[in-house]
């Protein structure tokens, strides 16, 4: 019920800010039509505006080229917002650069002008940005998004057991399998070995039953499915602990590597060869 109360009024309140802007490019478009209606009108009663008209268009293009992008972005922003309506109030959504991965953290709409947008931050923080702004960068709206995949990537040891690992993976799927209310389905995938950290890479892929907009909720049950991996591996004794190589610092005489790591002269070499000859003799 809450909910629905929520979106109700959330709803109500974009129709309200949208009807405000279309308003708003009404009385443009009569001011303008009042304009030419006006220059008609004298130009039938035949009154001289030769001058008028001069002195207009001189005015008209020092002002084009003083305020023109600015009359420009007003009208571009206002128009996309009405027209192609990216977002509406209360929708979460991320700003991003177009062909480039999201580097901001979720926002919500709180308002919408014929000017600028009004979001808030996951951190609490009021941002205005201007719509011809936003017509000009990737806009991402979780609330009309399909429910999510997310992925979880969890990190085995490479010397772990393949039976182990078998064990681990039923685990997962019958975890998702039990919480029906967090997750719809997983899908796993062991995508790589990373050799440098000793490492196997699982990739599991959940299904979240919670739409992206109930974003609590949907992070909730992410927290929840990683304390199940930990768990999990703590009693199976599974372990996540690169393994450490010996160093050697070759300044320290007190600490001089073996001898198998020095390398053998050559006469170190022929010496002991002959000796060993000697010995056979």
């Amino acid at each position: 019920v809450v909910r629905v109360y929520r979106e109700r009024s959330l709803l109500a309140a974009t129709i309200a800010s949208f009807g405000d802007i279309n308003l708003m490019l009404i009385r443009v478009a009569e001011a303008a039509w009042a304009v030419v209606a006006a220059v008609f009108v004298l130009l039938f009663w035949h009154v001289p505006l030769t001058d008028a008209i001069l002195a207009l268009g001189t005015i008209s293009i020092a002002l084009s080229f003083a305020v023109g992008s600015v009359a420009a972005n007003l009208v571009s922003g206002a128009a996309y917002v009405l027209l192609v309506g990216p977002y509406d109030i209360g929708d979460r959504v991320v700003v991003a650069t177009p062909s480039d991965p999201p580097t901001t953290f979720p926002m919500c709409v709180e308002s919408v002008g014929p000017f600028t947008t009004t979001f808030r931050t996951s951190f609490g923080e009021t941002t205005v940005l201007a719509n011809h702004v936003l017509a000009q960068k990737q806009v991402i709206n979780h609330g009309r998004s399909p429910k999510p995949w997310l992925m979880c990537t969890v990190k085995l040891a490479i010397r772990t057991p393949p039976d182990a690992v078998r064990r681990f993976a039923d685990a997962l799927r019958h975890y998702a399998a039990e919480h029906k209310a967090d997750w719809v389905g997983i899908t796993l995938v062991f995508s790589r070995f990373e050799h440098d950290v000793g490492a196997l890479v699982l990739d599991c892929w959940c299904g979240a039953a919670n739409p992206y907009q109930d974003f609590d909720a949907l992070y909730a049950a992410r927290s929840r499915f990683f304390l199940f991996v930990h768990a999990y591996v703590w009693h199976a004794g599974i372990h996540f602990v690169q393994p450490t190589l010996p160093t050697y610092p070759l300044t320290t005489p007190a600490l001089a590597p073996p001898d198998f790591f020095r390398p053998v002269a050559p006469a170190a070499a022929t010496s002991s060869s002959s000796s060993a000859g000697a010995a056979a003799t």
